[in-house]
């Protein structure tokens, strides 16, 4: 079988083809053009392996659009969180995947320490290795929305590795709460603070309101047992 801009100029009985022209301008006489045939029936199974193999990388791709991504020697790591978007006071961690030339390095949970900063507070993680070769989970739990810093220290093989990196931004729940929005723990607890200081104001008030009117009461006792005398 042979194809003309599109068009099935010949098509073999006994088994069926598809043909396509690769080349610059789909000339016949083109040296640079090429003909590409398939049997009939493996084109959907060519189209399919195709398909998959796109959904495929796409899906392995996705997660790592939000990392951050450094070299350190011969060594590629990407730092970021282990589950995105990344949402006040849900289970998250931070993970590290460390590669040499595209083949994971293994190892490295006791020679890498880390370190997650937010507004001059530190927490330090534990790096442990996951079910992934090369990548490794340091688990927390990030109770405030806003930007955190990650400091990566230690040795890769030879290497030494400082690096501060910034992943992600976490976000309050809100963003993905539909069709209302409930108030996190912390707004929670920030308006049961609030009543708590409302209420001890009201005491306060209304415990001087009750020592004034004693010492009116008292007063006027006093005035109508002195004209009495």
């Amino acid at each position: 079988m042979r194809v003309w801009r599109g068009r099935i100029i010949h098509l073999h009985s006994m088994r069926p083809e598809i043909c396509v022209w690769v080349g610059d301008d789909g000339s016949s006489d083109s040296r640079s053009n090429m003909l590409a045939c398939k049997p009939l029936q493996e084109w959907p199974r060519f189209i399919a392996s195709i398909a998959m193999a796109l959904i495929f990388s796409c899906l392995s791709v996705r997660p790592l659009l939000a990392h951050v991504t450094f070299e350190s020697g011969p060594y590629d790591v990407v730092v970021g969180w282990s589950n995105e978007p990344v949402i006040v006071d849900e289970r998250n961690g931070i993970t590290v995947s460390v590669t040499e030339e595209g083949v994971p390095v293994l190892g490295l949970a006791t020679s890498l320490e880390i370190e997650i900063r937010y507004a001059g507070r530190t927490f330090l993680g534990n790096l442990a290795p996951t079910d992934l070769p090369g990548v490794y989970e340091a688990e927390v739990y990030p109770t405030v929305q806003g930007q955190y810093e990650v400091k990566l220290t230690g040795t890769i093989g030879d290497t030494k590795v400082y690096r501060i990196v910034e992943p992600e931004e976490v976000l309050p729940g809100k963003v993905l709460q539909f069709p209302e929005t409930q108030p996190s723990p912390r707004e929670l607890q920030l308006s049961i603070n609030d009543l708590d200081e409302r209420v001890r104001k009201s005491y306060m008030l209304a415990a001087a309101s009750a020592i004034l009117g004693l010492l009116a009461v008292g007063g006027l006792v006093f005035t109508y047992v002195r004209r009495q005398s």
